[in-house]
């Protein structure tokens, strides 16, 4: 009977290169990786070992892109976290003043309700009934006309009592605001889906996570921006910072919207999209010229897509990213200075906007 022993021994060689130096004369650097494993095999019968060696060599050189690029994001620690509407980043309750009337007779809230006015829409949320008190009125402009309190009182039988409360007057938005709001009123609550997958981190797969950390560092290293069909786990355009271009052209008349990644990565897409387009008609094969924009809207250039950006957008970009309807928005560095969706404010809590997306930020957790 044999006995085997196994040691592994790894070794990590780095160098830097000079002009006409070793590996072909290139400049630069390169790092091996050397394993040597030694299987050390003992016989029984003669107690003699015998040595065996199996070596690798990795050179780091020669990790296509992919590679590279996977091994630098798995050595990086990202987090990536959603920018999450303002009002739930507070415990504070909005309140605001309301008229009820107690009824110790349950029976009658049927026909009480019936005549008393519907709560205006904004306050629909609210529900009527807490306990004995019914609701009658909210806001500060809410009062009991005559015409209900005669009919009130003809109802209970007596003249009614009406006091003023204060209860919660925004709609909660999610369950941890429902909780706190149904303390003060009983109030109803319809689930966004999107938004407490967001709170809870369940709205990207893992294999999703992986893959956006993995082209936030493309971007990183550009200082750029790209966009990115989940749908097919393609990129389909992308563009790097355009500020140095901008600069170094020394041109009056060099369009400064060049400098902005995400502009230029919206006019990279709709180009790409115009080509696919001539393609499918065959307009390319019989070579008929294009017309840029001909039978193309830029409006929803981006439906679907995520939008990875080195830095937070400015207002302007940011409504770009609107008009184009891209699905979700992911940035690394914060933008102190013209941040529109985190920094300065917050475009996608805009009422006033016919677009809202998802905004995330790519945090980068140092080690220890």
């Amino acid at each position: 009977m044999n006995f085997a022993q196994i040691t592994t021994v790894t070794a990590k060689r780095s160098k830097t290169e000079g002009m006409g130096g070793g590996r072909g004369g290139m400049n630069g650097s390169w790092n091996s990786t050397i394993t040597i494993t030694i299987i050390t095999t003992t016989t029984k019968t003669t107690q003699q070992p015998t040595n065996s060696f199996m070596i690798s060599i990795k050179d780091e050189n020669l990790l296509d892109e992919t590679e590279k690029k996977t091994k630098i994001q798995r050595l990086r620690n990202f987090e990536i976290q959603p920018i999450l509407p303002s009002s739930l980043q507070t415990e504070h309750i909005e309140l605001t003043e309301a008229i009820v009337l107690n009824v110790t007779n349950k029976s009658l809230f049927s026909a009480l309700l019936r005549i008393l006015p519907p709560l205006p829409a904004q306050f629909e949320h609210l529900k009527r009934v807490n306990g004995i008190a019914l609701l009658v009125s909210v806001g500060q402009n809410g009062e009991i006309g005559t015409a209900e309190r005669t009919a009130i009182g003809q109802l209970i039988g007596g003249e009614p009592t009406f006091t003023g409360r204060h209860i919660p007057c925004q709609k909660p938005q999610s369950r941890h605001q429902l909780e706190m709001y149904r303390k003060i009123w009983p109030m109803s609550f319809h689930k966004n889906a999107n938004l407490e997958a967001m709170i809870d981190g369940t709205l990207l797969t893992a294999e999703e996570t992986a893959r956006i950390k993995q082209l936030f560092v493309i971007v990183e290293r550009t200082k750029g921006a790209l966009f990115y069909d989940p749908a097919t786990d393609q990129i389909v355009a992308e563009c790097g910072d355009g500020t140095a271009q901008f600069e170094a052209a020394a041109n009056p008349r060099q369009n400064p919207l060049a400098a902005h990644p995400v502009l230029n990565a919206i006019e990279r897409l709709s180009a790409n999209q115009r080509r696919t387009t001539a393609r499918t008609d065959g307009r390319e094969e019989e070579g008929e010229e294009e017309v840029p924009g001909a039978e193309f809207s830029a409006q929803y250039l981006a439906t679907g897509f995520y939008a990875i950006l080195a830095m937070e957008p400015c207002t302007m970009c940011a409504m770009a990213l609107v008009h184009v309807r891209a699905k979700r928005v992911f940035f690394g560095t914060l933008n102190a200075k013209f941040g529109a969706l985190c920094s300065k404010w917050r475009l996608q809590e805009s009422p006033h906007i016919n677009h809202h997306f998802d905004v995330f930020r790519i945090v980068e957790r140092i080690l220890l």
